[in-house]
C-alpha cells in the first residue's frame, strides 16, 4: 500500500513540474509576443530625414557672405550650390509644401540658372530636423548685398502626413504660446537695446521700427519649431530703420524645450 502511495505521490509531483513549466513557456511566449508588439508600435515611423525629404540643386555660383542655418561664415567669393527641400511623402499636405517652396524660391532659381558664373548672386539652402514624428524644414536665402537672411519653415508631422501649424507645435513644448510670444519680443527689443546710442534724428524712426517689429500682426507671422536640441526655434522679421523693409531671423528661445 505504502508501495502505491508513493508512486502515486511520485506521479502527482511529475505532472506538477509539467504543468509549471508548460505555464512559463505560455508566459514567456506572450512575453516575447508583448515586445514585438511593443517595438512594432513603437517604429511607425522612419527616424532618417532622408526617408522624407531630398534636396533640389541647382548650378553653384559664386558666393559672398555668411549662411546662419549652415554655420558658414565670412565666405568670399565661394561656389556654393543652391539647394531646396522637397517631400517625398505622398500626401494632400506634403503636395502642397513643395508647391508653396517652388512658388517661394522658383525665381530665384531661375537668377541662378541665367547669371553668368563669375557673378556673386543669393544662395538658398535649408536644414531639416526631425523631433519624434515632427518634421521641421528651414529654409534659408541670403542676399549678397544685405546682412539679411529671409526664412521659411515648414512643419509637418511624418507618421500622419498632415501639416503642423506653430500652435501645435508650442503645445507641445514647456510653455504656453502666451508666453512664447513674450520670449520672441523680448528676443526682437534686444536688436533695438543696441541702438541707445543714435542721435535723435535716428531716434524717431527706431522707435517706429520697433513698434512695428513688436505689434501683433507681425508677432502672428512667426513659425516655431524644434531644432536639433529640441529647443523651442523661431523664425520671425524685423523693421528696421534703413536699408530693407524688413529682415528675416532666428532665435533659440533658451527657456522654452520639448516636454519629453
Amino acid at each position: 500500500m505504502k508501495k502505491i502511495l508513493a508512486a502515486v505521490l511520485a506521479l502527482t509531483f511529475a505532472a506538477s513540474l509539467c504543468s509549471c513549466s508548460f505555464s512559463k513557456g505560455i508566459a514567456g511566449s506572450e512575453s516575447e509576443t508583448a515586445v514585438e508588439e511593443t517595438t512594432e508600435e513603437a517604429t511607425k515611423y522612419s527616424m532618417n530625414v532622408e526617408d522624407y525629404v531630398y534636396p533640389e540643386k541647382k548650378v553653384s555660383k559664386l558666393f559672398i557672405g555668411s549662411f546662419q542655418i549652415t554655420g558658414e561664415t565670412d565666405i568670399y567669393r565661394e561656389k556654393k550650390p543652391s539647394r531646396l527641400p522637397q517631400l517625398s511623402m505622398d500626401t494632400k499636405d506634403a503636395s502642397e509644401i513643395n508647391d508653396d517652396i517652388h512658388a517661394k524660391y522658383n525665381k530665384i532659381f531661375e537668377t541662378l540658372e541665367s547669371s553668368e558664373d563669375n557673378v556673386p548672386v543669393p544662395r538658398t539652402d535649408y536644414k531639416a530636423y526631425l523631433n519624434d514624428n515632427i518634421l521641421s524644414l528651414v529654409i534659408e536665402t541670403r542676399s549678397i548685398d544685405t546682412p539679411n537672411s529671409g526664412f521659411n519653415v515648414y512643419n509637418i508631422n511624418v507618421e500622419t502626413g498632415q501639416k503642423v501649424d506653430s500652435d501645435e507645435i508650442i503645445k507641445l513644448s514647456s510653455v504656453s504660446r502666451e508666453e512664447a510670444d513674450k520670449l520672441l519680443k523680448e528676443e526682437i527689443t534686444k536688436v533695438f537695446d543696441k541702438l541707445a546710442n543714435l542721435g535723435e534724428s535716428m531716434a524717431s524712426a527706431a522707435d517706429e521700427a520697433k513698434r512695428k517689429s513688436l505689434a501683433g500682426d507681425n508677432i502672428a507671422k512667426a513659425v516655431y519649431y524644434f531644432d536639433d536640441s529640441r529647443n523651442l526655434t523661431v523664425a520671425y522679421q524685423y523693421y528696421w530703420i534703413a536699408g530693407a523693409s524688413n529682415y528675416g531671423a532666428i532665435s533659440t528661445l533658451e527657456a522654452a524645450k520639448t516636454k519629453g
